[in-house]
């Protein structure tokens, strides 16, 4: 399961540069499992293949910038997060994209998509019952955001920040698990 973008049991982040750039290496696929509180847990990703992403990148492409919502699922509707990757990545049909024509402001807007407030607004446009939920793009288009706060860029670097001390917790727990595995000493 392998994508260009994936990070080996030893550190090691594959990149299409392996594939002496005939980019045939396949991408990460994500699924609304993958959505987590303001970051993407790549280590719920799959693979697709280099053909299927070049064939659905149209509308299925997350970009470096892009706020993912999850759209469909009780249990995991609203959860947001910012891709903030070089790689290519296809995100499934649970999976909104929200592509801002100013991405500086995508981690303010997931901060507060997050919120209480934000996820109060998420949650008044649900539609459907019984663990059969979504949330319609019109709708999430709807939800207001509060861009003029005096706050909002201290508060969106401030989630960036937090996501990218989880990215080195997860690099720092593979290390040791990996210690383990090889027989090392603590």
């Amino acid at each position: 399961m392998e994508y260009e973008g994936f990070i080996t049991d030893e550190g090691v982040r594959l990149d299409a540069a392996l594939d002496r750039g005939n980019a045939t290496r396949s991408v990460c696929a994500l699924k609304s499992v993958s959505i987590r509180a303001g970051y993407v847990d790549f280590g719920s990703a799959r693979s697709a293949p280099r053909n299927f992403y070049n064939r659905k990148r149209a509308r299925a492409e997350a970009v470096a910038g892009d706020i993912l919502i999850n759209s469909t699922g009780d249990g995991t509707i609203g959860r947001v997060a910012v891709y903030n990757e070089d790689f290519p990545a296809l995100v499934d049909g649970h999976i909104t994209i929200v592509r801002l024509r100013d991405p500086t402001k995508a981690w303010f807007i997931a901060a507060y998509l997050l919120s209480k407030e934000g996820q109060r607004q998420i949650y008044r446009y649900i539609n459907g019952s019984s663990g059969q939920v979504e949330i319609y793009p019109q709708d999430i288009a709807r939800i207001w955001i509060p861009l003029g706060e005096d706050n909002a860029e201290d508060i969106g670097r401030r989630l960036r920040e937090a996501c990218e001390k989880y990215a080195e917790f997860a690099a720092d727990l593979r290390e040791t698990l990996n210690m383990l595995e090889r027989g090392e000493r603590l």
